[in-house]
């Protein structure tokens, strides 16, 4: 294997693995680039959305090495498909040959400068489809009804466009469960564990509330995409963290839990229909997926569109 010059150094990453972190602090004669020789590295943005492949030739982090930004702006990250080789430049080299040939780092600027471009546009695109696709749908959750725009706001800015091509299960019966997903734009299926198709999702549809309200450890039901759809996750732990910031909304979803839990024990609403249940595990499982509504005096109840 032939060396690398003094002050260079092959490095490898794994699949995934982190080559450059978000936001960190730049400066030249400090920071390091790298020259990808093997393999591709994806750019992902703050939130986690991959906006690019840089391939094989190209320099990696020079915006940061050549002091033309003080911050990393993106995350690089080595590609799924296998290893990735680079040369790492020290930060030392970068800033003499900086001092010595300014001129010939112009078209490095240049090129940070049209991604920078780049990667700020698809970050405006995902923050508007955010806002026109994803907060309408979360405000009419029922776990999270009645909190205001700002609050789903925060709990929506970090959420990431989950795709599932038609045919392909969103999650398997019996799956470990500690979130909620949410068809933005989709149609889905339930089946039961012995195969039968138990209920259908379409667009507006929220599943995996009673995970999230830390009532459910398991999915009970394999969901399986009809058509092509376009989903988002609420993790558990994501949610609280957010909520850290109300009590009010935290003591909401902790009632929410504890009014299910009540329902369980009661069996409603099996158990408050004329039709001879007893307080058993079917009752209490029905009691575990229903949901109750209050209405006010003189309203109307609405069937959601997704519940036909």
């Amino acid at each position: 294997m032939l060396q690398s010059p003094p002050r260079l150094a092959q490095v490898y990453y794994a699949p995934g693995e982190e080559i450059i972190a978000y936001g960190e602090s730049c400066s030249l004669g400090k920071t390091v680039m790298y020259l990808l020789v093997a393999g591709n590295a994806s750019v992902i943005l703050a939130h986690g959305d991959e906006v690019a492949q840089i391939k094989s030739g190209a320099l990696v982090g020079e915006g940061g090495a050549l002091g033309i930004a003080n911050k990393r702006s993106t995350k690089i990250g080595a590609w799924k498909a296998g290893m990735v080789r680079l040369i790492r430049l020290q930060g030392l080299s970068i800033g003499k040959a900086v001092q010595r040939c300014p001129e010939d780092c112009k078209a490095l600027e240049l090129q940070f400068q049209q991604r920078s471009q780049k990667n700020a546009a698809a970050e405006a695109i995902r923050k508007e489809w955010i806002a026109k696709s994803v907060i309408p749908l979360l405000k009419g959750c029922q776990i999270l009804n009645g909190f205001s725009t700002k609050l789903v706001s925060k709990i929506a800015a970090p959420l990431l466009k989950t795709s599932f091509a038609a045919g392909q299960d969103m999650f398997v019966a019996g799956d470990s469960a500690d979130s909620m997903i949410v068809i933005v734009d989709g149609e889905a299926e339930a089946r039961c564990k012995e195969g039968k198709v138990v209920a259908r999702l379409s667009t507006g549809a929220v599943t995996g509330e009673l995970a999230v309200l830390g009532l459910l450890s398991f999915r009970t039901a394999t969901f399986t995409a009809c058509r092509q759809s376009d989903t988002v996750v609420i993790s558990s732990a994501n949610l609280r963290q957010v909520l850290q910031s109300s009590e009010a909304a935290s003591k909401h979803l902790d009632k929410l839990a504890e009014e299910r839990r009540t329902q369980i024990d009661r069996g409603f609403p099996a158990l408050s229909l004329p039709v001879g249940a007893s307080n058993d595990v079917c009752s209490r499982t029905i009691a575990l997926h229903a949901t109750r509504y209050i209405l006010a005096p003189g309203e109307t109840w609405k069937i959601p569109d997704n519940a036909l």
